[in-house]
């Protein structure tokens, strides 16, 4: 992530992340690892970047099974906070 290019808003307008079909179950790990990723983001969001509300919330309703475009979607979000 150090080396991606930043960018002016926390979400992506065209990406609609949508629940990842249950044959496509995430692994335990995974799955905690982005949880805990979103629990960090929602830390960064209520202490001091409100900006970060609406994009935060979008990535925080996949937890149980997320998907490839779900960990675009937070990627993205640390994109933004490296240019800001």
């Amino acid at each position: 992530m150090s080396e991606s290019a930043p960018v002016n808003t926390p979400a992506d307008p065209h990406i609609r992340l949508v629940k990842t079909p249950a044959e496509h179950e995430a692994d335990p790990a995974n799955q905690q690892r982005y949880q805990s990723a979103v629990g960090s983001l929602m830390y960064a969001m209520v202490g001091t970047r409100p900006d970060l509300a609406f994009a935060v919330s979008a990535v925080s309703q996949r937890n149980t099974n997320p998907g490839a475009t779900h960990w675009t979607a937070f990627r993205r979000i640390f994109r933004y906070l490296a240019g800001t």
